[in-house]
């Protein structure tokens, strides 16, 4: 339907006539199975259809697409008016008509938008006027539905039509086009108060393979960009050129800010096959009378962050500024593999749908509120457009990050000290984050955003961060010891630029550390509002507010300098696989048969012991991951929280949550737990010996 405007457009503009080009295969190589990606139906007298053919021809032709004109007159009988009918086609399956209907009015007061049918809802084609198929013979409205909701089980191929008395187009083997609410195939000619024949519309259609094209293929990274003209949807056609990874692009050449006084905008993106390279979460934020600041917003549960991706769809007019959100955060647990965009939802506006309309398919949501959608064109008096999305399922895998440096960046503007941060970071060429804060918010001070990088090597890692602060620079010393540990001062205050006081940030790398820093978070409010608390990371038993050297409190940023309260927090993991090293073998033979060896049998269970007692077995439960004797919903509920990244093992908790044996924690241990709890099974492939339950 994307492309039926531009056609319907070329045939009314263009002045010059052209000749039809034909689509021949030049190679060996078997044509791709090719599909009905839509319909066009148009009303000429006639002593106007060649020419209308060939206007028609010229403007399929100027969008290089393959297209079939059918020399049938939908009247066939009545020697006024002539509809021309044709359709184009795709070779990608997920834009593929999947469902064809007739529908028959007896006046043009019973004319419907949508029809729904078996749950499946089917659109009409297109307007009024040239979608009436018995125009000018004086009977009934007979208009063409379709969808593309693939819980038909079909993508058509080709469409025909046949007669009463023979078939003038397609073959025998056709089925014949349903009719709305009928049990027998539609005369497109019903009610004519002329001498016409009767006419059937009949396709042909091929078994839907639409859910394993979708879902091998994810959406990597999305690209906009607006203009004063088409040129920008031509413009943001090479930049996806230019950043395809192998996996083609999809551009929508729908102008964004239609019907607006604002720029041309376009949106678009390229695919992977990587599942670690998708987007796994999009998101819509809007700001009436302003401008959106923070690079970074967090879903309603502010469990993960989206990064903007930096064009507003209202760009150029005086709407709201709305601007979209992606992230690459695994523990949403699904992949991006497509967008679309609905236009129209009031009533009486045309429907125009790019993506395909199945329960499979939901809107993009509103960050601080999932169950509200945006409107693109919200305040700029447009076309109502909305923006749909399709994902795939997977299971993300829960392997730990540790903190390994902790840089802090300074500037008068916050989105060049976001770029400085994020040139300085990816020089690195480790994975790395930073806030979506100014720790200066609300203040006269330099803008300071704070940032670290990951390693997965824990040897390199931050073990603890602690804050020290002062009203005097001179009083605050390069490092301190706290506990037997020397934290080392980060060189950068973070009141910078502010009046009063000093504090900097001092980190720790402490060998003999239990724990080890994997990430950090940023609690904010505005005092003079009182709001409610913005909190940047998940809250857990492993998160804690970065406290003071001086009293082990937490500590406002901004105290004393009447900004935003701001808060540092830190999440320490335990370290998991990791040798204690403390050393406490020993070289003496006589100690031999005490010390410690490594092997592949699981505490609990003793190799060499032939004994069935329980109680000479140092007893692993399997599955008792809180350790309270039990395998319960409690166990289960503690690893989906792991498995979602909100929260970390100890190590004897990851022995225990591996009920599969294979050496990690995923869904398939937690269904593993299900089942032992449901009572459908009585040990775990973990368990190589009897289970131990307790009750």
């Amino acid at each position: 339907m994307k492309r039926v405007i531009s056609i319907f457009l070329a045939i009314l503009t263009t002045l010059s006539l052209c000749s039809v080009s034909a689509f021949a295969d030049e190679t060996d190589t078997p044509a791709p199975q090719k599909y009905v990606e839509d319909i066009y139906a148009y009303k000429c007298s006639g002593d106007d259809v060649d020419y209308y053919k060939q206007q028609l021809a010229a403007s399929y032709e100027s969008q290089e697409l393959e297209y079939v004109i059918r020399d049938v007159n939908l009247n066939h009988g009545n020697d006024d008016d002539y509809i021309i009918f044709s359709y184009f086609y795709t070779t990608d399956a997920t834009k593929a008509l999947t469902g064809l209907l007739l529908h028959v009015y007896p006046n043009f007061y019973g004319v419907e938008d949508e029809l729904v049918v078996d749950d499946v809802v089917y659109y009409k084609n297109s307007s009024d006027e040239l979608n009436d198929l018995n125009a000018g013979n004086g009977g009934d409205y007979v208009d063409i539905f379709t969808t593309k909701s693939h819980q038909t089980g079909k993508l058509i191929t080709d469409i025909g039509f046949k007669t009463s008395d023979g078939i003038v187009d397609g073959d025998e083997s056709w089925k014949d086009v349903p009719g709305y609410n009928l049990d027998s195939a539609v005369n497109l000619n019903s009610g004519s108060k002329k001498t016409t024949k009767a006419i059937y519309m009949t396709y042909d259609s091929v078994a839907d393979e639409y859910s394993e094209e979708l879902n091998s293929t994810y959406v990597a990274k999305v690209f906009m960009n607006s203009g004063d003209s088409e040129t920008a949807r031509d413009q943001l056609e090479q930049t996806l050129i230019e950043n395809d990874l192998g996996h083609g692009y999809e551009l929508f050449s729908y102008n964004l800010n239609e019907k607006t006084t604002g720029k041309h905008v376009y949106l678009g993106y390229v695919f992977t096959k990587d599942i670690k390279d998708a987007i796994t979460g999009v998101m819509l934020a809007s700001v009436k009378n302003g401008k959106v600041n923070d690079r970074y917003i967090y879903n309603e549960d502010n469990t993960v962050k989206y990064e903007r991706i930096d064009n507003n769809f209202n760009e150029g007019n005086k709407g709201d500024t709305i601007n979209l959100y992606v992230t690459y955060d695994s523990a949403t647990g699904k992949a991006l593999n497509k967008l679309g965009l609905q236009v129209g939802r009031e009533t009486n506006s045309s429907v125009v749908y790019t993506f395909l309309q199945d329960e499979s398919w939901t809107e993009v949501s509103e960050y601080d509120d999932e169950d509200d959608t945006i409107d693109l064109n919200d305040g700029a008096n447009g076309e109502y457009i909305y923006l749909w999305n399709h994902y795939s399922a997977y299971t993300a895998e829960t392997e730990i990050k540790f903190v390994k440096d902790i840089y802090v960046k300074v500037g008068a503007d916050l989105e060049e000290v976001y770029r400085a941060m994020d040139e300085e970071l990816s020089k690195t060429g480790l994975e790395y984050d930073y806030s979506p804060f100014d720790l200066n918010k609300g203040t006269d001070g330099s803008v300071i955003i704070i940032g670290w990088t990951f390693t997965d090597d824990v040897k390199e890692a931050i073990t603890d961060v602690m804050l020290h602060h002062s009203s005097r620079d001179d009083a605050l010393e390069d490092e301190f010891v706290r506990d037997d540990v020397t934290f080392t001062k980060l060189p950068v205050n973070l009141k910078e630029g502010n009046e009063k006081g000093f504090a900097y940030l001092y980190t720790a790398r402490d060998e003999n550390s239990e724990t080890a820093l994997t990430n950090l978070g940023i609690e904010a409010y505005n005092y003079k509002l009182f709001s409610k608390s913005v909190k940047y990371f998940a809250e857990s038993a492993e998160w804690k507010s970065v406290s003071t050297y001086a009293n082990e409190q937490k500590y406002d940023l901004n105290d004393g300098n009447g900004g935003y309260y701001i808060y540092l927090w830190k999440e320490l993991s335990m370290v998991n696989g990791v040798e204690d090293s403390t050393d406490t073998s020993t070289d003496d033979p006589s100690d031999s048969d005490n010390s410690d060896s490594d092997t592949d049998i699981k505490p609990g269970h003793d190799s060499d012991s032939d004994s069935d007692d329980p109680t000479d077995i140092d007893e692993v439960v399997y599955g008792d991951v809180t350790g309270d004797g039990k395998v319960t919903m409690e166990d289960v509920t503690s690893i989906q929280r792991v498995v979602a990244k909100l929260s970390t093992f100890r190590p004897s908790q990851r022995e225990k949550a591996d009920v599969t044996d294979d050496g990690k924690v995923n869904m398939e241990d937690i269904t593993y737990i299900q089942r032992y709890i449901a009572k459908l099974i009585t040990k775990f492939p973990a368990d190589k010996y009897t289970m131990y339950s307790y009750n």
